[in-house]
């Protein structure tokens, strides 16, 4: 989640009209053991709302973007200036 720091605390909360109509549009993953299906149909008995808390263990930071390194003729910490009507000189930046 962006913002989010290593040991940071979100609480999510899900009102119970949003998670009925999940339910009814096939939108909720079904659980797979007789627990979890016996929970999820009582689950559905109740008018209350759903608390989730998510909390931070890790943070991975994505790489960093490829620089393209480009090669000219001219060192990259000079550049060459030329005013009009005077000769070219190369000036260090």
């Amino acid at each position: 989640m962006m913002g989010m720091r290593r040991n940071g605390l979100r609480r999510i909360i899900i009102p119970s009209t949003a998670v009925f109509a999940a339910r009814d549009n096939n939108q909720l993953p079904l659980p797979t053991t007789k627990d979890g299906k016996r929970i999820f149909d009582r689950l559905f008995k109740t008018d209350a709302t759903l608390l989730i808390e998510i909390l931070v263990t890790s943070v991975k930071n994505p790489p960093p973007p490829k620089v393209e390194e480009e090669k000219s003729a001219l060192d990259t910490s000079s550049s060459l200036t030329q005013t009009e009507g005077a000769t070219p000189t190369l000036e260090a930046s």
